[in-house]
């Protein structure tokens, strides 16, 4: 898994400017399903969650433009209905937290939806009743395969229903919003959730044609409609990132600013850092942190101890509760930090005791910290990040750490922080990892998507105590082309690994090694990894050279009437009839009826008999 190596005891000065709100993007994008106009949205991050969100999309038939940086247009006019129910579209889901919001916009638009249980952060049970239970209110259907843990909704038209949700979760009133919007008659939602992303999600579909009351309090009044149009929409600055560097720059910080922080959007996150002791200037739209040699914590205006815990909006986010806890490490005083939500979002603490932080865990949800009033340094240590916010809480104790640290799975970190180890190095830390040299290439500063890949392989067994790998491959590209890196998917993520030696067995088999990965242990989560390179790394092919039937495996395969057949998966050369192997198709592989081979772009297009698809 990709890491992070962290020297510690660099202090980090400058200006940083936060992504776009993972939280909100994640429901304005399921929202372009709602409409088959056009919807552009500005301030998309570049990160792992959105990205593969996106990409679903795509699989479901939704086209999607990137304009820039950050903005895209999405268009949900010819969605391919029967993909949702496929096997591929339930595996798509269980990989991503965000693809439980697909489920009322579906419902709602087209009358029904199906759903794995979704993925995300291991970080304790996150149930679905809310939005169900609003869903069947509102009129839908609901069946669950016990056996495939595959989850069903229908519904013939939808109806306005006064409710009152069991919990004020923000993406179960997502969900149900998205789906009060085109029911019939009034919909009346009390215990919303009122967080900025929701209100943001609200005032997106009234630009589209939604009628929405309540916005920002937590009794929402939809009126239906009976159809919506497109829209342009921003994303709000991350409030989450914002904390986090605000927690950065009191710990390790020589004058920080955060620009264009949406300070207004905040809430009670700087004055819950200020109860830290922490010293926060604002500047119009931007914060600035300046050096702090020491901080003290509050106590409570009768003396007693103090404590932060979790909330509903307008109260304290529970994804900031982590970066609290670690700052406080470092400050003077004690403080409880009582998790209420999540009850296994506070085991990294064993991690920040190991690094020698004074820490009691008192029970799953709380922990007490005392603070060593920077007398003591943190040490340097390895560890492993279970979720997206505890993994940023680990990068800012290893920066402040005596030592090098190194900090395993940051894929996690990846979910939910744009090209952190970039932006925080031209801040002055010191982070490495095999992504950051891939950034850093000129190729591309971000996740690299899914139409710029093509598979090539698949890793098979460890080799050896030292992190071989064997490595199978259709198209040895990647020596040709004497690329530095491959891309594996982890976890339904594509991730770059930096090649440190291979040596070939056959010609269709190697055994690599990557850099950084130095034991079986190591690399046993690469094993059944599919392996990808991208096209424009594919090195100028001779047009008049000679290729082997096997060399086409991995093209596309176009038909000059019928388009894309889809990719070549094998080539048959064993018999005198080559034959293509597309998906469940066999197409015979004449050289009468190619009409053009593009190497660089690797398809194939043919004029294929009439009837002979129909076979």
């Amino acid at each position: 898994m990709a890491s992070f190596i962290i020297e510690g005891g660099h202090k980090l000065k400058g200006d940083i400017t936060p992504q776009g709100a993972k939280n909100e993007v994640l429901q304005e994008i399921c929202a372009t399903l709602l409409t088959a106009e056009k919807v552009t949205i500005e301030n998309i991050p570049d990160i792992a969650d959105v990205n593969n969100l996106i990409n679903q999309l795509i699989n479901m038939g939704v086209s999607v433009t990137r304009n820039g940086v950050g903005c895209f247009t999405f268009q949900a006019n010819n969605v391919n209905l029967d993909y949702i129910d496929s096997e591929e579209y339930i595996n798509g889901c269980a990989r991503l937290r965000g693809s439980v919001m697909f489920i009322g916009p579906l419902v709602a638009r087209f009358g029904k939806a199906t759903m794995s249980e979704p993925g995300g952060d291991k970080i304790g049970r996150r149930r679905l009743d809310t939005h169900i239970i609003g869903l069947q209110k509102l009129g839908a259907s609901f069946s669950f395969n016990q056996e495939k843990r595959i989850y069903r909704m229908q519904a013939n038209g939808l109806k306005g229903c006064t409710m009152l949700l069991d919990e004020a979760s923000v993406t179960g009133t997502a969900n149900v919003v998205m789906a009060a919007v085109m029911a019939e008659g009034k919909t009346t939602i009390y215990n919303a959730a009122c967080e900025p992303y929701i209100q943001q999600l609200c005032r997106m579909l009234c630009s589209m044609g939604a009628c929405i009351s309540g916005i920002g309090s937590n009794l929402l009044t939809i009126e239906g409609v009976d159809s919506l149009h497109g829209t342009e929409h921003t994303i709000l600055p991350d409030m989450i990132e914002v904390g986090s560097f605000i927690g950065m720059a009191a710990m390790v910080g020589d004058g920080v600013r955060i620009c264009n922080a949406a300070v207004e959007q905040l809430g009670i996150i700087p004055d819950t850092f200020r109860r830290l002791g922490i010293r926060i200037e604002q500047d119009g739209d931007d914060l600035f942190v300046p050096k702090q040699e020491h901080y003290e914590i509050e106590s409570f205006i009768d003396g007693s101890f103090m404590t932060f815990s979790d909330a509903p909006w307008p109260g304290f986010t529970p994804d900031l509760l982590s970066v609290l806890l670690v700052v406080s490490t470092q400050a003077k005083g004690s403080v409880l930090i009582h998790q209420k939500m999540f009850e296994s979002r506070l085991f990294f603490v064993d991690k920040l005791i190991d690094m020698g932080a004074q820490i009691i865990l008192c029970d799953p949800h709380r922990a007490v910290v005392v603070g060593h009033d920077n007398q003591r340094q943190l040490h340097a240590g390895r560890m492993t990040s279970p979720d997206i916010r505890a993994g940023i809480a680990l990068l800012i104790a290893a920066m402040s750490a005596q030592g090098t640290s190194r900090i395993d799975n940051v894929g996690q970190i990846d979910r939910g922080y744009e090209n952190i180890e970039a932006r925080l190095c031209s801040l002055g830390a010191k982070i490495e990892s095999g992504i950051t040299s891939f950034r850093n290439s000129g190729y591309r500063k971000t996740m690299i998507q899914e139409d710029e890949v093509y598979k090539i392989g698949r890793i098979g067994r460890t080799h050896g105590i030292k992190g071989e790998l064997s490595f199978n491959f259709t198209d040895d590209v990647w020596d040709r082309a004497e690329s530095e890196y491959l891309f594996l998917r982890v976890d339904g993520i594509l991730v770059p690994f930096f090649l440190e030696e291979y040596r070939f067995r056959s010609d269709s088999a190697a055994l690599v090694k990557f850099l950084h990965y130095d034991s079986a242990n190591d690399v046993q989560f690469m094993v059944g990894c599919d392996v990808f390179f991208p096209h424009s790394l594919t090195p100028e092919a001779d047009e008049d050279a000679e290729y082997t039937w096997r060399y086409f495996t991995g093209f596309e395969l176009h038909d000059e009437v019928a388009g894309l057949l889809g990719t070549i998966d094998y080539v048959d050369d064993s018999t005198q009839n080559i034959l293509f192997h597309v998906g469940n198709n066999l197409i015979p592989a004449a050289e009468a009826w190619i009409t053009d081979i593009n190497h660089k772009e690797r398809t194939i297009r043919m004029a294929l008999p009439e009837g002979l698809l129909d076979l």
